[in-house]
């Protein structure tokens, strides 16, 4: 802990910016000082909490393809099956299974439920998860005993937690998503950074109370046509909009890597045009802005969204958020392939493309996707990897040239 004597203007992101050289501790330093509300006098002592600690990693592994699972900070290496879940937008996950030995004093200690200890997942020498053991579940026969054990990444606490109550208000006048970003989940001891520009600031928002923290910011993301995923040291990550990524493969569903190939089509999702409104709930009095959809022609679905917290210049890239995200969810496509890795010996990765055909999938001729999620899996020294794909413009908000089966 230290202090700080703050000076006419400072406002707790300058403080944190100042003190620590970065906005991070914003959110930490409001909650160490209760009762203090900016815009802050001059003359106010602040005490400025340490920043918290760097993740450290075991040592790398020389075998490229060997996984670590680090539990508490020590190697287990008892499991039998493990799972590891990474997507563009939302927080990574993994699950795995071992034996459970209830003579065997560490195996209870480690596996005692809510107890929230740690986990990491390595390959080589490449992190691939950091995060928080969230749920223990014993599977006990008359022979034999199994315990599974899922954990989300660090951040995953955002999903569950409403911010505590020593750092309310959270009250921000005219700031970036960014900054609100950085004071809301330095309470749980998370960093947040941004993948490209976070777009113009808010003019006054209210973080609620009582409702989980990830909620809060998804909503305010998505005006900033912005996507919120974890990183592999567990830490809050917003993505812009994906119009480029590296391209992965060439797929083909009929021959190896690929096992399978598995649509799913929600038309109910699908729309012939997105409005977004400004300034009035119904609509007048304020800006709209309407998107149509060039690929559905003769058929009346609109959808419409209030979106009040935002500038009547900011609604065009409101509403072709709202699109992008529309287009990454009324189709998706699993493909489970025989191994984890693509042609060129990398993780298979979110947030790349593919080009793949399979006409046993409606999909006849070469089509690009978005990879949106992996999920690597290994049982029995085998090993799978499951791709989520989504439409080339699901990140993006552009419309492709047209869908697969075209």
């Amino acid at each position: 802990m230290s202090s700080y004597v703050t000076i006419g203007g400072d406002t707790f992101d300058a403080v944190s910016r100042k003190t620590t050289g970065t906005g991070a501790q914003a959110g930490a330093i409001r909650a160490a000082n209760p009762g203090v509300l900016e815009p802050i006098p001059a003359g106010v002592t602040l005490t400025v909490p340490d920043m918290p600690p760097p993740v450290v990693f075991p040592a790398p592994n020389t075998k490229s393809n060997e996984l670590s699972l680090m539990l508490d900070g020590s190697r287990f290496r008892y499991w039998t099956e493990l799972s590891i879940s990474r997507e563009y937008d939302t927080i990574d996950k993994i699950e795995f299974s071992a034996p459970f030995d209830t003579d065997n004093y560490s195996f209870v200690e480690l596996f005692k439920p809510l107890t929230y200890k740690s986990a990491q997942v390595m390959i080589g020498n490449q992190a691939l998860f950091t995060g928080t053991i969230v749920s223990v579940s014993p599977d006990f026969k008359s022979d034999s005993g199994t315990v599974t054990v899922g954990a989300y990444a660090k951040a995953g606490v955002l999903l569950d937690c409403c911010p505590p109550a020593a750092a309310l208000p959270l009250e921000f006048k005219n700031m970036t998503l960014d900054v609100i970003a950085a004071s809301v989940c330095a309470p749980f001891g998370v960093l947040s950074s941004f993948e490209g520009y976070p777009g113009g600031p808010f003019r006054r928002i209210r973080i609620e109370p009582d409702q989980p923290v990830f909620e809060q910011l998804a909503n305010l993301a998505v005006q900033r046509n912005t996507y919120m995923g974890s990183d592999v040291l567990g830490n809050l990550v917003f993505r812009t909009a994906a119009t480029s990524g590296a391209h992965m493969a060439q797929l083909d569903g009929g021959r190896s890597p690929v096992i399978s190939v598995s649509p799913d089509i929600d038309s109910q999702s699908y729309f012939s045009e997105v409005t977004g409104f400004v300034g009035s709930k119904s609509g007048f009095g304020g800006a709209k802005y309407t998107l149509k959809n060039p690929l559905l022609k003769g058929v009346t679905r609109p959808f419409s969204f209030n979106a009040d917290d935002i500038k009547r210049s900011e609604i065009q890239d409101a509403v072709k958020g709202k699109m992008a995200r529309m287009l990454g969810s009324f189709i998706r496509y699993s493909v489970t392939l025989d191994t984890w890795r693509d042609p060129g010996g990398a993780l298979w990765e979110p947030g790349t493309f593919v080009d793949l055909v399979a006409p046993r999938a409606m999909i006849y001729k070469s089509y690009r996707f978005f990879v949106r999620s992996v999920n690597l899996e290994r049982k029995n020294e085998s090993e799978t990897a499951v791709l989520g794909l989504t439409l080339p413009g699901a990140y993006s908000g552009e419309m492709p040239a047209g869908l697969p089966w075209d």
